[in-house]
């Protein structure tokens, strides 16, 4: 027997019934997508979220969340995340897909591109509720043991790893991601959309790759504004100096913005785009069509110690960090040590330069001369240049 759940759908209300997952409008069910266990589905959804940037709407149930295209109707993917998939929530500034899991006590981050699961972050205890605050680009979880939220401070899309070259007619000639601030639909020979190809497009904020790039002389880049916004572009060098290019309010809508790149020297700029709470950085390359071979390392990026996981923990525990470099290929002395609550050193877990990027350790519970610790509260404190953080975790044996 399949075992789902209904939803029909008429204006704004929602009406549960079984077994299936319907849509309804006008009064009207218009499809039914059914959502058996036994076929990769979920034997009770618990909740839904629908994804603006690409039409996608996630189901979460048990220990999975299936995704659904929104054009067919269809099951085009599905993720295993904690035990007990509580909660969904949908972040459009980085396009990423939130799942409380209850059973759990943390919160699966799945990428809205590729429908796969990016990382795990542990919260309270019973995570039952998760909202978005698109103000402060930040997640709140509700715990149902324990009266607590845990607030999790939302990542922002970064550059990936080397340029979009396109030509004067904004067709795409090479590509190393899918999207220049977000994942989804470019491929070689696709033309960048203009005003008319985005125009009333169904996104939040959106930034298109530019073109042409490379360029010696101008090139262009196309927005799409959810609202009204004050909007910035600036171009970094790879010595960190800073370019103004616009600062402005705009209106809702589909905008461009043509920079002139005559006055720049020769080589490979990060470009910035803000638009109020919204942010998130490409590459542009001021020359020939001589494209560096070589990934272009994050140059924007903040310091941060991230929350172990899992936490409490045992035997072992992972422990992420972000460095911070405003040069490209510039080393930071980085150290990531472990404390005992008398604050005596337990373990050094890292001890070496590091160039900007996201890294991650694994604690195993063991002291630097291989010894397991014992059960308590421990502390772990980053240093990286002149930044430290400290964070406490619990062993529990």
């Amino acid at each position: 027997m399949l075992k789902s759940l209904r939803f029909v759908l008429v204006s704004s209300v929602i009406l549960m019934s079984l077994p299936s997952l319907c849509f309804a409008q006008s009064d009207s069910v218009i499809a039914t997508i059914w959502l058996p266990d036994n076929l990769g589905g979920v034997s009770c959804p618990r909740a839904f979220t629908y994804n603006s940037i690409n039409n996608k709407i996630y189901v979460c149930g048990d220990e999975r969340v299936v995704v659904i295209d929104g054009a067919t109707n269809e099951r085009i993917a599905g993720s295993t995340v904690g035990k007990g998939a509580y909660a969904l929530a949908y972040n459009p500034t980085n396009n990423k897909i939130y799942c409380a899991n209850w059973n759990s006590d943390n919160v699966t981050i799945i990428d809205g591109a590729s429908n796969s699961v990016i990382t795990t972050v542990g919260v309270g205890h019973h995570p039952l509720v998760l909202a978005y605050n698109s103000i402060n680009n930040k997640l709140y979880c509700a715990n149902s043991y324990g009266s607590s939220i845990s607030v999790i401070a939302c990542s922002t899309p970064t550059a990936f790893d080397s340029i979009t070259v396109s030509n004067e007619e904004g067709v795409i000639l090479s590509i190393d991601s899918t999207d220049w601030c977000y994942g989804g639909g470019y491929a070689i020979g696709d033309t960048i959309p203009d005003v008319a190809g985005c125009d009333g497009v169904p996104f939040a904020f959106r930034v298109f790759p530019p073109y042409p790039n490379p360029s010696t002389d101008s090139t262009t880049v196309y927005y799409w504004l959810p609202e009204q916004s004050h909007v910035s572009f600036v171009l970094y060098n790879q010595d960190g100096d800073s370019t103004l290019m616009i600062s402005e309010y705009e209106e809702v809508g589909c905008h461009s913005i043509v920079m002139d790149l005559s006055e720049l020297a020769l080589g490979l700029y990060r470009a910035r785009f803000k638009a109020d709470g919204f942010e998130c950085y490409g590459d542009i390359w001021v020359g020939t069509t001589d494209v560096p071979e070589t990934p272009v390392d994050e140059i924007l990026s903040d310091f941060h110690l991230f929350q172990n996981y899992p936490n409490p923990f045992n035997p072992e525990t992972r422990i992420q960090f972000k460095v911070q470099s405003l040069k490209l290929r510039e080393l930071v002395p980085t150290s990531l040590r472990i404390y005992n609550i008398l604050g005596q050193r337990v373990k050094t877990l890292v001890n070496e330069e590091k160039k900007a990027g996201t890294y991650e350790v694994i604690w195993d519970g063991k002291d630097d001369q291989g010894k397991g610790v014992s059960s308590g509260i421990y502390f772990y404190q980053l240093r990286a240049g002149d930044f430290t953080e400290t964070k406490k975790m619990l062993l529990l044996k």
